[in-house]
């Protein structure tokens, strides 16, 4: 495989096909799947966030509506505080299948 064949399968490959994820008492939410950048600086010391979730804030990052739209924003401490006080199941099953997809 040539780099420009390669190039072109990448940006094909649907890493940024949305994800439809029923979760017990929210119903089906959408997820975008992780990309390598935000896998890297998850749970990273003095990132953003400061003091707050890292789960929240990469499941602020990942849930979306039908079109892809963030519905929560990472960098929101109301929305990351209402996303840090969910069960860790409900967030983890979020997460999962924002960084499970495709394999």
């Amino acid at each position: 495989m040539t780099r420009d064949e390669l190039i072109a399968a990448m940006k094909a490959d649907g890493a940024s096909d949305l994800i439809k994820v029923e979760v017990p008492r929210w119903g089906v939410i959408y997820v975008r799947p992780v990309t390598v950048q935000e896998a890297e600086t998850f749970g990273k010391p003095g990132e953003e966030g400061g003091e707050q979730s890292q789960f929240a804030i990469l499941a602020a990052r990942v849930i979306c509506d039908e079109k892809g739209k963030r519905l929560f924003d990472p960098e929101n401490p109301d929305d990351l505080a209402l996303l840090a006080a969910r069960r860790s199941s409900d967030l983890m099953k979020v997460i999962t299948a924002g960084t499970e997809q495709g394999n």
